[in-house]
Formats: structure tokens, C-alpha cells, sequence
């Protein structure tokens, strides 16, 4: 499993055995941004909400899948001639889901068209929809603000 650069790496931990439960059972403690995962607004966002409040109705749906593998910075003309949808979830193929750096992103136009168009999701195959070294998390702040989830994938 790839951890991205700083996060901390999975622990795995016996809690019960057959020998003495009946069953074995693991503990396993790991970041909440480990392998795939969604965003909740809170991890860019002081008063959004936690991953344990936020609704799930906007992970669930029709999703509309887009090919970007041409590309590292992907645009808002890699979405105008896809048939999405307001409330669509846009699931992003880049080819680059590999890497823990120089991973194809969002740009701030991107951003602003799945804003315009009122898509509930995003998903990336990708560690972030940021390029990588981006210290601002302007993206996620842009997408979050207006409740749209995250999903990226580790």
C-alpha cells in the first residue's frame, strides 16, 4: 500500500484469536488518507464537516468517467465534451494514480467548471487533486466550499 509523503504507516495489531475469542480480530490504525479515500471538508476546511458527519448521498449516484490520461494539468476543456451533469459524480482517469508525486491535478479552471455545473463528486485516481508541492490547497478549498466530495485514491 503507497502512504503519501508525511503520513503516518498503517499499524496492524492482533486484538483476538481463535486460541482465546473464538476468532481473530485485528486492530488496524491507520491516516484517514491512506489507499483510497474521501475528503471530508474539515481536512481543509476549520468549520466543515467531520468524515463522520458528512452525508454519504453524495458519494452514491451516476457517474460520468473521463478520460485525462493526455495530460497532467487537467483543465476545464478536459470536461466540456463529456455528457455531465448537474449532481453527476466525475470519476477522472489520469494513467498517473502511480505516483506519489508529479500526478496529474485540477487546475483552478477545472475546479471552477465542476463548480458551474453542480456536480456532487469528484474523484481522482490520484494521491490529491492538487499538484503535488501545492501548499495553498486552493483546489480542495474551492471544491469543499461548495460541498462538493472528494474521493482520491493512494
Amino acid at each position: 500500500m503507497r502512504i503519501y509523503p508525511g503520513d503516518p504507516q498503517p499499524k496492524f495489531s492482533p486484538h483476538a484469536t481463535i486460541k482465546d475469542n473464538i476468532a481473530n480480530v485485528t486492530t488496524i490504525t491507520l491516516g484517514s488518507h491512506t489507499g483510497t479515500h474521501v475528503d471530508a471538508p474539515w481536512h481543509f476546511l476549520q468549520e466543515g464537516n467531520s468524515i463522520d458527519v458528512e452525508p454519504l448521498y453524495k458519494f452514491i449516484g451516476d457517474a460520468v468517467v473521463v478520460d485525462a490520461s493526455y495530460t497532467n494539468n487537467i483543465t476545464a476543456r478536459n470536461f466540456s465534451s463529456s455528457d455531465i451533469e448537474s449532481d453527476d459524480i466525475v470519476l477522472i482517469y489520469t494513467g498517473t494514480g502511480d505516483r506519489l508525486t508529479d500526478f496529474a491535478y485540477l487546475d483552478v479552471s477545472s475546479a471552477e467548471w465542476l463548480i458551474e455545473h453542480e456536480v456532487k463528486c469528484v474523484g481522482i485516481d490520484t494521491a490529491s487533486v492538487e499538484k503535488y508541492g501545492d501548499k495553498g490547497a486552493h483546489i480542495h478549498k474551492m471544491l469543499l466550499e461548495k460541498q462538493i466530495g472528494i474521493i482520491e485514491n493512494h
